[in-house]
């Protein structure tokens, strides 16, 4: 008897049905020079029955991401590559994907993301048939990780989401929208009342800038991603996604704002335990790749 092995498994659990049956889901994926990455994401997309639509947004690549993409497109021909002979930023790449695309329901997933799972995508997807949830982020464990990922506020920017398309082409975007997509999207959910929560993933991560640039560099973009985005929505808009933007793992806290005599408490709960949490999980991620150090180490 031949055994499956644990990767097909996995992949025929999410293969057996669409969690969205009623509606078309697109997934776009993002590029700009990630040749050497995305094959890590193109490789589980494929196999994701539920997804009926996978489009690739070339933003202009100057190195080899259209040629992985085709070479995945030899073997899987619903695999759809856009490409733009410059390079215009993720907000207008996004947007112009989703007036392109046929979905219902949209999926949004980073090129460069690293031990990306099918139950990621599962989650994603089916999150949006609830309809209490209008924007479903991952909350990636990379982002934790990270030297910011204590304040808790990396989870309202991650680049994996789900949305419906519908709500999406309400939004009203600056001519360039520079690093400004995931900012204008929260804000303008959060304006129109629509729901938004975050699933925290502890598998998942993602190449940094500064993996990819040097330290340097990556630290000088970083600087001037925050600088717009805090310039774009200011103190007191950036501070609201704390309180508007539900985490999975606070779900209990959040539905207290729903109760007339719970809902003071927490103007001041939510966004300490938001702290706290963002504190452990933080300490958490770093102390087990100091230990997981040490003791290959000791080898």
């Amino acid at each position: 008897m031949n055994k499956v092995s644990p990767e097909n498994q996995s992949f025929s659990q999410y293969s057996r049905s669409n969690p969205v049956s009623s509606l078309f889901v697109s997934c776009l994926i993002p590029a700009y020079n990630e040749g050497a990455n995305i094959g890590r994401v193109l490789k589980v997309v494929q196999k994701l029955s539920f997804l009926d639509e996978i489009i690739i947004l070339d933003d202009g690549s100057s190195d080899n991401t259209s040629e992985v993409v085709q070479q995945y497109q030899k073997k899987n021909n619903a695999l759809k590559l856009l490409t733009s002979t410059a390079n215009c930023g993720k907000t207008l790449a996004i947007r112009r994907g989703v007036n392109a695309c046929r979905g219902d329901v949209v999926v949004i997933l980073d090129s460069d993301l690293i031990n990306l799972k099918p139950d990621n995508v599962f989650k994603l997807v089916s999150a949006i048939k609830d309809e209490t949830h209008d924007l479903v982020i991952l909350d990636r464990a990379g982002d934790r990780k990270a030297i910011w990922g204590w304040t808790d506020c990396a989870r309202f920017f991650g680049g994996e989401r789900a949305f419906r398309k519908k709500d999406f082409l309400q939004i009203e975007f600056p001519a360039r929208g520079g690093f400004l997509l995931e900012i204008i999207m929260n804000l303008n959910f959060i304006q129109r009342k629509k729901k938004i929560k975050t699933i925290f993933c502890d598998n998942l991560f993602t190449l940094h800038d500064h993996n990819k640039k040097g330290f340097r560099k990556g630290f000088r973009h970083y600087l001037k991603m925050s600088g717009e985005i805090l310039a774009f929505s200011g103190l007191i808009n950036f501070l609201k996604q704390v309180y508007h933007i539900e985490e999975d793992r606070l779900a209990r806290l959040y539905c207290w704002q729903s109760k007339n005599y719970l809902k003071p408490a927490t103007i001041f709960l939510i966004p300490i335990a938001g702290l706290a949490y963002g504190w452990l999980t933080f300490l958490k991620l770093n102390c087990s790749k100091i230990a997981g150090s040490k003791g290959s180490g000791g080898d």
